[in-house]
């Protein structure tokens, strides 16, 4: 008989796809309790890439109970540290056979109780071996009378163990392909993302450019009690935020090196409330409440904005009919046991991730009232291109963003969150302990207290009419005097028509026909000595890609403002 059944189950087995492998186990273990004097068959399986703490769980990855048994139901898995003798058996991967629970060795006392508060009576536990590691556990049991298991029972277990075992890795390496499928896919769209940021980029910082550019003009027309200087302020802050906003996506796609520095979260979060409160709309109402010692963290200020913008904008989403959404900072400490303690008793708890190296953190806390998050959705939250919004409501890079900035300042992201009970999005931030940032926000009223001024001759190529014809002015406005052109063939023949000695070239990188190197390389042969400031609004990796280091040669990124530009040419000329 048994011999039948073991040719039926391998004959099915072998040509079942990777798909329907669970149906095939759950097959088996039928299979096995029908053949067998048992009552109840239960599959334990370790989850695939059990972090440290999971290493010794196992969940419960198929079940059998006889008509009339009670199924065991342990939605939670099962504890191998808990049981520590049949955990010791299995880890030697033998199989263990109890008679009769009740005459278990003394040292087996958990697993009595643990076999007792089941119903059970008798029980077989086969290890589950692959490549020299356990994978799982086969629990037979008998819950009436004490159990015989000869030999020809216990050959077709370990016949039908081994079925199982070849079921399970293959559903491994089909799921493990899939996610290697995906991941290429992510990483395909990621490269289509940060060409097209990169090709964008130029124009958009040109953009950016004019606009920074003409309100500071505009700024310095105005009279300090102009009830206007208000909106060109906005105009300004407006303006940084785009900047931001673009540096965030070329740093998405690997095109924007992120620039870390020693800074107060607190100074993060006043530093964007303006914002947010416009961001998040009439209808929720915006609480904060930050730590007063929270130390200070290592990290790039623009993209921890970014960070919480993107957080809260999530938050804002999901409570479309209102609510309260809290913005909180406090410090912890993880401890060996990744437990942590906060500097307020009624803080909420914030549960750390495994691997998580003990010390002093800071966390920046997001919570909101919304519709929540359910268990399947927090699998996937940040992954590229995952949304749970509507056609054209998002485009699911979010949170992948946020994910990715947190990982490159050191820190770790905790979701809480179930549905209908509100989300909380907890970045835990190592504290560093070096002077911080005092200066993160720009001063209102000015974005310059001293603005260096020249008369040198200054020789200005750019492509783009209302950025050189900005920067004409900009440049005249400090006392310099300014020859204009617009692409390689008018600079050089500005050059040689030119006079006097030409002190500086000011030219963007990307130019018709003839590159900004080789405009640099026709003006320097034609007026030796003189100096070179590139700019551009590529993405630095593209930048650097152009080999433009020289000691002659400065680079100042697009957008920029008065103040920044005249502070680039004073330390270009000097």
């Amino acid at each position: 008989m048994f011999q039948d059944v073991i040719a039926t189950l391998s004959a099915h087995f072998v040509d079942l796809p990777p798909e329907q492998a669970q149906s095939g186990i759950e097959q088996a273990l039928l299979t096995l309790g029908e053949c067998l004097p048992a009552d109840r068959t239960t599959l334990w399986v370790r989850l695939d890439d059990a972090d440290l703490v999971q290493a010794d769980h196992l969940q419960q990855s198929g079940r059998w109970s006889a008509p009339g048994v009670p199924a065991l139901d342990q939605a939670e898995g099962f504890a191998l540290q808990e049981l520590p003798w049949l955990a010791e058996q299995l880890g030697k991967f033998e199989t263990v056979y109890v008679a009769l629970a009740s005459e278990l060795p003394p040292e087996a006392e958990r697993e009595r109780v643990y076999l007792a508060r089941a119903g059970v009576n008798s029980a077989i536990f086969l290890p589950l071996v692959s490549r020299g590691a356990l994978i799982g556990c086969l629990q037979i049991e008998a819950v009436s009378g004490r159990a015989s298991w000869n030999r020809e029972c216990r050959v077709l277990l370990r016949i039908v163990a081994d079925l199982i075992v070849g079921l399970i890795e293959r559903k491994r390496t089909d799921d493990s392909l899939t996610r290697s499928r995906q991941r290429l896919a992510h990483t395909q769209r990621l490269e289509v993302v940060g060409r097209l940021a990169g090709g964008i980029a130029h124009d958009f910082n040109n953009f950016l450019t004019a606009i920074i550019g003409y309100s500071d003009l505009l700024e310095l027309e105005l009279d300090a009690s102009d009830p206007s200087l208000e909106e060109v302020h906005e105009i300004q802050h407006a303006a940084d935020r785009a900047s931001s906003l673009i540096e965030q996506v070329l740093a998405f796609s690997r095109r924007q090196a992120a620039v870390p520095r020693v800074l107060d979260l607190n100074m993060v979060v006043a530093d964007t409330d303006k914002i947010l409160r416009r961001v998040i709309g009439e209808e929720v109402l915006l609480v904060t409440e930050l730590a007063g010692e929270l130390g200070s963290v290592l990290a790039d200020a623009g993209r921890l904005e970014q960070v919480l913008v993107n957080l809260v904008v999530n938050a804002r989403d999901a409570m479309p009919g209102g609510g309260t959404l809290s913005i909180a900072t406090r410090a912890v400490r993880v401890d060996r046991s990744a437990s942590v303690t906060g500097e307020r008793s009624d803080a909420p708890p914030c549960a750390v991730p495994p691997g998580v190296p003990e010390g002093e953190y800071a966390v920046l806390s997001v919570h909101d009232t919304g519709v929540g998050i359910d268990e399947a959705t927090r699998q996937h939250l940040f992954e590229p291109f995952f949304s749970t919004k509507g056609p054209g409501m998002g485009t699911g890079l979010g949170l992948a963003m946020v994910a990715t900035i947190v990982t490159e300042s050191s820190g770790y992201i905790v979701v809480e969150s179930s549905p209908g009970q509100g989300a909380a999005f907890h970045v835990l931030l190592p504290v560093v302990h070096e002077p911080g940032d005092s200066a993160l926000a720009r001063e209102d009223g000015s974005r310059a207290p001293f603005m260096p001024r020249g008369e040198e001759t200054i020789l200005l190529v750019d492509p783009d009419p209302p950025v050189r014809h900005l920067l004409r002015r900009i440049l005249e406005s400090l006392g310099y005097g300014v020859l204009e052109a617009s692409d390689a063939a008018s600079a050089e023949t500005i050059c040689r028509r030119s006079q006097g000695r030409i002190d500086l070239l000011i030219t963007d990188l990307a130019l018709p026909r003839l590159s900004g190197r080789e405009v640099v390389e026709r003006v320097v042969n034609l007026s030796p000595g003189t100096r070179v400031l590139f700019t551009s609004g590529y993405p630095s990796e593209m930048i650097e890609e152009a080999g433009i280091h020289g000691p002659d040669t400065q680079l100042l990124e697009k957008p920029f403002s008065r103040s920044a530009l005249a502070s680039k040419i004073r330390q270009t000329l000097e």
